[in-house]
């Protein structure tokens, strides 16, 4: 692995990495609410499948205690040894991979919210280089990061159908309750074509 490893990657893969922190997710949310406000409903929908994604990704990280690659490779007296061990995460908080749910449960509902395929690939294609970068920055091993993809893949598609069966008419009878403007339509429902 360390063949593969070098300075221009080590900064790519740092950058790509960001994609799946959550305050990635909340400046899309913010970007959305300013510069596409017919879209709020789609703030919802992100910040229903990052909180959703997330708190599931820390359930099994409190319960299951596995250790990072790091440590995992310090416990088993394995000489190899990766130039980014050096800024990688320790402990036992492996499994799953948080970033790999976050940004999968993004890129999830923007393919199914924009419909379109160029974003479809291009959003499997971000995701998995994204989820790639926890492994090659030694942060998680590949079975974190296909299980924190999975729980953003699960979480992104039910907060999508979970959003345009009921979430819609919810935010519509909050907003007629408390009289709120419609300076933020949240219930135009409708899925970009």
């Amino acid at each position: 692995m360390n063949s593969f490893h070098t300075k221009t990657l080590n900064l790519i893969f740092n950058g790509i990495t960001f994609l799946g922190d959550g305050v990635f997710t909340l400046l899309v949310c913010v970007v959305v609410l300013i510069f596409f406000k017919k879209h709020s409903n789609l703030v919802l929908i992100l910040l229903l499948a990052y909180l959703g994604s997330g708190l599931l990704a820390q359930f099994f990280k409190v319960i299951i205690h596995a250790p990072r690659p790091s440590l995992y490779f310090k416990l088993h007296n394995y000489k190899l040894y990766l130039d980014t061990f050096s800024n990688s995460r320790v402990g036992f908080n492996s499994f799953p991979s948080g970033h790999s749910s976050s940004v999968f449960a993004l890129f999830t509902v923007l393919s199914i919210y924009c419909k379109r395929k160029w974003v479809c690939y291009s959003s499997i294609i971000i995701a998995a280089l994204a989820g790639y970068s926890r492994i090659y920055l030694a942060h998680h091993f590949l079975i974190d990061v296909f299980v924190g993809g999975l729980i953003g893949l699960v979480f992104g598609t039910f907060s999508v159908i979970w959003f345009e069966s009921k979430g819609a008419h919810l935010v519509k009878r909050i907003q007629d309750k408390f009289k709120l403007t419609k300076q933020t339509d949240f219930t135009n429902s409708n899925l970009v074509n």
